[in-house]
């Protein structure tokens, strides 16, 4: 397969797939813009396989076309056949999408025309549900990283702080980005640091608010964040400042290199991904990426005797479900007291 986006288009196509997008986003239960991306790139990828004709002409053959076509298709960076979890997605969203097209207007004659056919086997749905064992460093090995890590210049000290916050928190790489100087508080009711994730300030899923209390009390992790958000504060950065901003390398007026300190978020999730790289091949592991730490959490709770109280109140960390809420507040208890608490004993070393 090629490289190269193919960026052919049937302009009789665009105002429906536009339309169903939008609803995606911003109906009641609207997805999240990471998975209409999803959503746009399956429809595209059926669009390519039947050469971009106009949906009102939609005919049985095109879902077989489609579904030979995406079975075919080859990881870019591998070279392999691609997933059958990638495959399932994609037959999946391109039938929602014929599913809502043959309710709009001027495209109820299609419900008839094998949209049916958009369906896959049980057993590529087994196998699309399938996952191979993910990766996951040990929480030694994290640990051992950042204590590698030099705090000489601006740099080190924000990439360390990142690399040790996502260890305390398990946050997403976009909730990291848009973090803010007051998303860290002491919040002394809980007697527990934590990652306030406020939606109307952090980028979160579904744009939920999330409380990500710190994981264990490993006192030079957390020295790690909250040095640096001093350092930032007696840089004359404000509360709504971004807590892990662009640095820019410059030089002085005697040339000599220096950095200079912008009050602008780190703009691509690839920043913080060569971040990770760097710091974990400096210390002779591979790079995983960064998601990787709420599995080495996970797996480390799961072997732990309290893991039934440690289990939910790490899914609260991770903005999921409230099922540990609901089981609290039942019985007429802050669940964040409980949250706070399992997770601050809980040890890493």
């Amino acid at each position: 397969m090629t490289n190269e986006i193919d960026k052919r288009y049937n302009p009789a196509n665009e105002v429906m797939k536009y339309q169903f997008l939008l609803e995606l986003e911003h109906s009641k239960e609207g997805k999240d813009p990471k998975t209409v991306r999803e959503y746009m790139n399956a429809i595209h990828e059926f669009e390519i396989a039947t050469s971009f004709k106009d949906f009102k002409k939609y005919c049985q053959d095109w879902s077989i076309d489609f579904k030979d076509y995406i079975s075919s298709k080859k990881n870019r960076q591998t070279g392999e056949e691609i997933s059958k979890s990638y495959y399932s997605h994609y037959v999946c969203f391109v039938r929602q999408f014929f599913e809502w097209l043959v309710k709009q207007k001027d495209y109820k004659h299609l419900e008839n025309k094998g949209i049916n056919k958009l369906y896959i086997t049980k057993n590529e749905r087994k196998q699309g549900k399938a996952t191979g064992i993910q990766k996951s460093y040990l929480i030694i090995e994290i640990l051992e990283t950042i204590r590698k890590m030099l705090e000489n210049t601006e740099i080190e000290m924000r990439d360390k702080a990142i690399i040790s916050l996502f260890l305390l928190t398990t946050p997403r790489i976009k909730a990291v980005m848009t973090a803010r100087v007051k998303s860290i508080q002491f919040m002394r009711e809980y007697n527990s640091y934590a990652f306030i994730q406020s939606s109307n300030l952090v980028e979160t899923k579904f744009r939920n608010n999330i409380t990500s209390f710190f994981i264990s009390q490993t006192q030079d992790l957390i020295d790690n964040v909250i040095n640096w958000q001093q350092y930032l504060k007696n840089k004359g950065f404000k509360d709504k400042d971004y807590l892990f901003p662009k640095i820019v390398p410059s030089f002085d007026k005697n040339g000599i290199s220096i950095s200079e300190l912008k009050k602008e978020k780190i703009k691509s999730t690839t920043t913080i991904r060569e971040i990770f790289e760097r710091a974990f091949k400096n210390n002779n592991l591979e790079y995983i990426n960064p998601h990787s730490f709420r599995h080495t959490i996970s797996k480390a709770m799961k072997r732990d005797v309290n893991h039934t109280r440690l289990i939910p109140a790490l899914h609260e960390n991770f903005g999921h479900s409230k099922g540990l809420a609901h089981i609290i507040s039942t019985y007429g208890r802050d669940y964040l007291i409980e949250q706070a608490e399992v997770l601050r004993d809980f040890k890493f070393e």
